[in-house]
């Protein structure tokens, strides 16, 4: 049996977290007495313990925290007054990674703020954006859905530091991924079906879009 030097076990840990991460909310069923007992809507199960987890693109699990309301997080809006509770508990769990890592997480914690916060670290991000959390901001003004008639249609933004870009796509409905990492180009193809050719066709896709999709789904191989 091989045996390993510290050198080499450290050099594990480290390629273990120099490597894409995911970040969820897992909701564990639980119907018993406790205080930190939390209702989540919109999952089958809402009620139970609230996890939030970190784990690999490939399924494996490098650190959680299970939700125990305010106080939960090492990371306090006194240290970063423009996050949400969400992109605290980001902070939180990118405790242990090391500049150059990258997080894809989904709506529910991204905000500007939150991958301003991970790029003082040294830690890039992307993911899908609400709208309303982009109003009001000048340098990351997209054209309205309206506009955008044609599936598989593409615009992007690059903010004026350079640091960050939006693209907003059209499937079937428009979407706006924001990513400190990946751009627009370049650009693939994806099949989809059209309901008035009655047929599968190939649509443009961003880049970012493509990159979310291959590496976000490590949470649910659990």
């Amino acid at each position: 049996m091989k045996k390993y030097s510290t050198d080499e076990n450290e050099k594990s840990s480290e390629n273990i977290y120099n490597m894409i991460q995911n970040i969820k909310i897992l909701s564990i069923v639980f119907s018993g007495k406790a205080q930190i007992r939390q209702h989540v809507p919109g999952k089958p199960n809402p009620t139970g313990l609230k996890l939030f987890l970190l784990s690999t693109a490939d399924g494996m699990t490098l650190d959680f925290e299970v939700y125990q309301g305010k106080g939960t997080f090492s990371k306090t809006e006194q240290d970063y007054p423009d996050v949400t509770i969400s992109g605290l508990s980001v902070l939180h769990l990118a405790e242990n990674l090391t500049e150059g890592d990258s997080l894809k997480f989904d709506k529910y914690f991204c905000t500007l703020n939150l991958f301003d916060a991970l790029l003082s670290l040294g830690i890039t991000a992307t993911g899908p954006i609400m709208k309303n959390r982009l109003q009001n901001n000048k340098e990351t003004k997209l054209p309205d859905d309206g506009s955008m008639k044609n599936r598989g249609e593409i615009k992007s933004v690059v903010r004026s530091d350079g640091k960050l870009c939006l693209t907003k796509w059209k499937d079937n409905k428009c979407i706006v991924m924001a990513s400190t990492e990946h751009g627009s180009e370049p650009i693939s193809k994806v099949r989809r079906w059209s309901v008035s050719e009655k047929k599968h066709i190939d649509i443009d896709c961003p880049h970012v879009v493509k990159q979310y999709n291959a590496y976000m789904g490590g949470v649910d191989l659990m």
